[in-house]
């Protein structure tokens, strides 16, 4: 078993109730707890893989906010990515244990796969 290596898959593996709520706010909340994560996240594979995550929603967010009407959608990602991640890194190192973290990841997986989002965590 490799405990920290299989992080990422972890982290997307768990589950929990989904909250309803405008798809690019979804989207760019999974971008903010994965660029928080990514300081807990040991080895340069998983850190790359944690990466890709935080883009992954971060970009389709941006299209998905123009359709939702916002002004300035690349703005309006940004900023809420960044509240988003401030709130996460506040959390401090044991967030990943909350039950909140395990909601969170698993409505990201679940966005994930409804969106088709690519999630390469294998």
């Amino acid at each position: 078993m490799r405990p920290f290596l299989s992080f990422p898959a972890a982290i997307l593996a768990v589950a929990g109730p989904v909250a309803a709520q405008p798809f690019s706010q979804s989207m760019v909340q999974c971008a903010g707890l994965f660029e928080a994560v990514q300081k807990m996240v040991p080895g340069h594979e998983s850190i790359t893989k944690i990466e890709a995550a935080a883009a992954a929603f971060s970009q389709p967010a941006v299209a998905q906010a123009r359709a939702e009407g916002q002004d300035d959608p690349q703005a309006w990602v940004e900023r809420h990515r960044g509240e988003m991640r401030t709130e996460w890194d506040a959390h401090g190192g044991l967030k990943v244990f909350s039950q909140d973290f395990v909601d969170r990841t698993d409505h990201c997986r679940a966005l994930a796969d409804d969106r088709g989002i690519g999630m390469d965590f294998d």
